[in-house]
This record gives structure tokens, C-alpha cells and sequence, in this order.
């Protein structure tokens, strides 16, 4: 299949690992429960997603790649971060009330920095916003559908609109350049 890819003019090894792995999961309207997460909604690090190569995300279809080299690791890892880098600026007028809520709503489950260690045991797990930061329009669509198959439900009758716009600006801080 590489050799395929690479006949097709994909040149870089992550980019091939990533179409040949990655794109049957992780694409609009996939129909995994929990549904596996568009990575362009996100700012993703490679270390991330390394570890979630290696050791899976118990609670969801998202297996270890134990068939992966440590090179094809890695490389798919760094274009995965390179197609997710991207510039956000933050509505700081918003952060105050967007701790508030967060620390007080949010941290429970994801824990005080974001970090996924909150209290008791979540299967799937919470992600780390230090290395898996979703844009602002994904934190809102997240607070108002929720996610199946996780415990985080919806926030659509709970939080205002502004409300959600500040939680999903103060996420953005957690994210580690």
C-alpha cells in the first residue's frame, strides 16, 4: 500500500502512514462509538499522538498499531501536528468566566489543568488539552450534542451560548506550544 501511495505523488512517510491507518477512522461522519476524533478539529502534538499509537485509548475502537515501526510511528505522529498546527488567538475578555465555569463544571472529569485526571476513572478517558486542544467550534459543538459513548454528555440546556464561547476560549490556554 506505501509503495501504492507513493506512486501516487505522497512523498512524505508520515503523510503515507496516515492515509494507509488513519483516514478510515478518522473522517467526517465515521460511525464509531465513540466516534473517532476529526484530527483537523484539533491543535494535536506528536507526542500524543505517539503514545495513542502505541498503547491505544481503552473504551474505543482506537487499538494499539503494534504492526507500526518506531519510524513510521513517529513520522506519522509529526504530520499528524503539522496538519493540526494552526495560529489561534483568544478572546481574552472571555477567560475569567471561562475558568470560573471550567473549574467549577469541567474539571471533574477533565481535571483542574486540563490534564484528563479528573476524578474516579472515565473509560474512554478525558483528552489531555495540553497536547489534544480542540478549536473553539468544537468545544461548542461538544458542549451541545455531547459525545456518545463517553461520559461527557451535553451542556445544551445547562450553559448559554457565551457561556460556552467562554469555556471553549479558556481551553485554549491548556495548549503547549
Amino acid at each position: 500500500m506505501l509503495l501504492i501511495l507513493a506512486l501516487w505523488g505522497c512523498q512524505d512517510p508520515g503523510e503515507m502512514v496516515f492515509r494507509e491507518k488513519c483516514i478510515s477512522c478518522h473522517r467526517e461522519n465515521n460511525d464509531l462509538v465513540p466516534p473517532a476524533p476529526i484530527f483537523t478539529d484539533y491543535r494535536i502534538k506528536a507526542d500524543y499522538v505517539e503514545k495513542v499509537l502505541r498503547e491505544g485509548v481503552e473504551g474505543t475502537a482506537m487499538k494499539p498499531f503494534k504492526e507500526l515501526s518506531e519510524r513510521e510511528i513517529k513520522a506519522v505522529s509529526r504530520y499528524i501536528e503539522k496538519l493540526t498546527k494552526r495560529e489561534v488567538k483568544v478572546d481574552s475578555s472571555l477567560i475569567s468566566r471561562g475558568r470560573y465555569l471550567f473549574e467549577n463544571i469541567c474539571s471533574s472529569c477533565h481535571g483542574i489543568k486540563g490534564d484528563g485526571e479528573g476524578v474516579g476513572r472515565n473509560i474512554p478517558p478525558p483528552p489531555d488539552f495540553s497536547k489534544f486542544n480542540p478549536l473553539p467550534q468544537t468545544t461548542i459543538r461538544v458542549l451541545n450534542e455531547g459525545i456518545k459513548g463517553t461520559n461527557m454528555y451535553s451542556f445544551r440546556e445547562i450553559l448559554t451560548e457565551d457561556d460556552k464561547r467562554a469555556v471553549a476560549e479558556y481551553i485554549l490556554l491548556f495548549f503547549r506550544e
